[in-house]
């Protein structure tokens, strides 16, 4: 195969950077704009090309075609556009099939923005349903033309740039739009590559395609052109496309969970999660998208908004499913049936992940994140690396931490850890410090780095198990063992979607210390770094509370939270969801972007089976 899983990936901070440089700034403003503008049909086609069009004028033109609050962002994209002095170039459409592009340009860059489905025949059977078909030959139509519209479109840039070509072309796309840029930019890169132009593809939470497809179509293109297209060449195909997510969009979601599951079917290139409602504050990246039957800005949206939107793709799937042939439609209704359910774990493993981060915050009085964060990331990256044996993969991620960081490290967590260096081994690492240390090893650092393990296996003697062995890399004492484990079962069971009540009743009731978390009041509970006490105060707490404005307000009551802070913390985000985490909270965290990421990741294993 040409594309490889392993070229699949999350984006890095420093990519997202680099977006945000691209033409002095206005890349993904320019760029949003333009594909808002893509939406618009005829009211661009008769207004786009007037630069002082009013807003009364503009409303009053697409009052009768798109409804008044996209119009009225239409008109604010619109201004933009003519703002940063970009230059119409042509509206495209393709009546057969449904395809609509707009395009402009400036200094010698092309940006064409592909318009989404909207619900026309030809979108939803032609496009929308055919993508769900894993094999075959029934393309969404969209796919056929798209390339030669594509080459009509740099025609006339030529014509209007005396006949020079551009040096950059950037395609981009929201939804079936974002399929549909994937392939249109697969079908020019040779003929990029050939008269020098850069070219990229920037999709907006794309609806995913048979990767096979493509590859067939670059071997087509390589003899077309006559050129085969080497190693580096393929590399830098995959990386010119990048694919933002919002974290809650519903495309999204069936990626990780409804097309995964089908052999060769995914997003290539780059992605990147962003958060809720289409936020980055650091870098304020601001993106327009319509999606699917919502035809508002992606910023605008609400959890209920986006709810809406699933409720409304589960019957788009059951439709779509009769045009389908039978043995097709059976798997395609039994997958939506697990849709609800695996959305559900997908969200409380990113509730937990940013929960444990955020309590970690708020535990430490906004000073920042202690090591109870980023030793649970250092043992999900080693949990990710190396699912069916990752102990090693754990210690080298807690040696790479140790060695850049370790703030607010334990003094036990420190020993054991230099050991394990000397020594070549952890569990005698861990040793060496109980002996220094006189026998006292019972602190709380592996009790808060330990929920990763519960989130990714499905197996509760695997869940039990590792959790042990993680905690026994660095403490000895048999407590710290024992809380893991049952911290860990705890997770376990609220991830399989017991109530909190239960979860903790089936667990501690009968335990004759920890059972005395449910008598437990407000005043009583208090901050320590032994590990019973941290393990006792945490059960009692997310007892008490039942959100996260609860537990903010209470953790700044409390001296010491910090231990207590983290685990309540990531026990309340995967009880409750990340959905319902206030967007304040989590915007507080100023590594979200890589704990979503690594949330995701932990979701796309335990989809495994491991």
């Amino acid at each position: 195969m040409l594309i490889l899983d392993k070229n699949i990936r999350k984006m890095k901070k420093t990519d997202i950077s680099k977006l945000h440089d691209r033409l002095n700034g206005q890349f993904l403003d320019v760029i949003s704009d333009i594909l808002l503008l893509s939406y618009s049909k005829e009211v661009m086609q008769d207004l786009v090309s007037v630069q002082n069009t009013s807003k009364e004028n503009f409303i009053e033109k697409a009052k009768d075609i798109i409804p008044l609050n996209f119009a009225d962002s239409c008109y604010e994209g619109y201004l933009d556009i003519y703002k940063k002095k970009w230059n119409y170039l042509c509206f495209t459409e393709d009546e057969r099939t449904g395809y609509e592009s707009i395009s402009f340009y400036k200094d010698k860059v092309l940006i064409i923005g592909i318009a989404g489905s909207d619900k026309s025949v030809e979108d939803w059977i032609d496009n929308d349903a055919r993508l769900l078909i894993p094999k075959g030959n029934l393309i969404p139509t969209q796919f056929k033309i798209v390339g030669q519209r594509i080459l009509g479109i740099i025609e006339e840039y030529k014509q209007k740039n005396n006949g020079n070509m551009p040096k950059e072309i950037i395609i981009t796309g929201n939804s079936l739009g974002g399929a549909v840029t994937v392939v249109a930019y697969s079908e020019i890169y040779h003929f990029a590559l050939l008269n020098n132009i850069e070219v990229s593809a920037l999709t907006y939470n794309s609806a995913p395609l048979r990767i096979e497809y493509i590859e067939d179509l670059l071997l087509n293109k390589n003899q077309e052109y006559k050129h085969l297209i080497n190693e580096v060449e393929t590399q830098k195909f995959l990386d010119g496309v990048i694919n933002l997510i919002n974290e809650d969009d519903l495309l999204n979601n069936i990626l990780y969970i409804f097309i995964k599951n089908i052999e060769n079917f995914g997003h290539i290139g780059k992605y990147l999660i962003i958060e809720n409602m289409g936020h980055l504050k650091d870098l304020e990246l601001i993106h327009y998208a319509k999606e699917h039957i919502n035809v508002e800005p992606i910023r605008f949206l609400t959890v209920s908004k986006v709810q809406t939107l699933e409720y409304h793709a589960k019957n788009m799937f059951e439709d779509s499913a009769h045009i389908i042939r039978k043995s097709i439609r059976g798997k395609v209704i039994q997958r939506v049936e697990k849709y609800n359910e695996a959305v559900t774990i997908l969200d409380k493993i990113r509730g937990g992940i940013i929960g444990t981060g955020i309590g970690d915050y708020y535990g430490n009085k906004k000073i920042g994140l202690t090591d109870a964060s980023k030793l649970t990331m250092a043992v999900a990256k080693g949990l990710i690396k190396e699912p069916d044996d990752p102990l090693i993969s754990i210690g080298e991620e807690i040696i790479e931490w140790h060695a850049l960081d370790r703030q607010y490290i334990g003094n036990t967590t420190n020993i054991a850890i230099k050991n394990a260096i000397e020594t070549g081994s952890f569990p005698t690492g861990a040793k060496n410090a109980h002996q220094i240390l006189n026998n006292k090893t019972a602190g709380s650092c592996s009790l808060k780095r330990c929920l990763p393990i519960a989130l990714m296996y499905e197996e509760l003697d695997i869940v039990i198990t590792l959790a042990g062995l993680q905690s026994n890399m660095t403490h000895f004492d048999s407590r710290v063992k024992e809380a893991c484990q049952l911290y860990s079962w705890l997770v376990y069971n609220l991830l399989k979607g017991q109530s909190k009540k239960q979860a903790l009743h089936d667990i501690f009731s009968s335990h004759l210390y920890y059972g005395q978390y449910k008598n437990m009041k407000l005043d009583e509970i208090k901050g320590s770094s032994y590990v019973v006490e941290t393990l006792l105060n945490s059960l009692a707490l997310f007892n008490i509370t039942e959100n996260f404005d609860d537990l903010i307000n209470t953790l700044a009551k409390i001296e010491n939270a910090q231990e207590i802070g983290s685990l309540c913390g990531g026990l309340t985000g995967l009880y409750r969801g990340l959905k319902t985490i206030d967007f304040k909270y989590r915007e507080q965290i100023d590594i979200r972007i890589e704990l979503l990421n690594i949330a995701g990741n932990i979701f796309d294993e335990r989809m495994k089976k491991h």
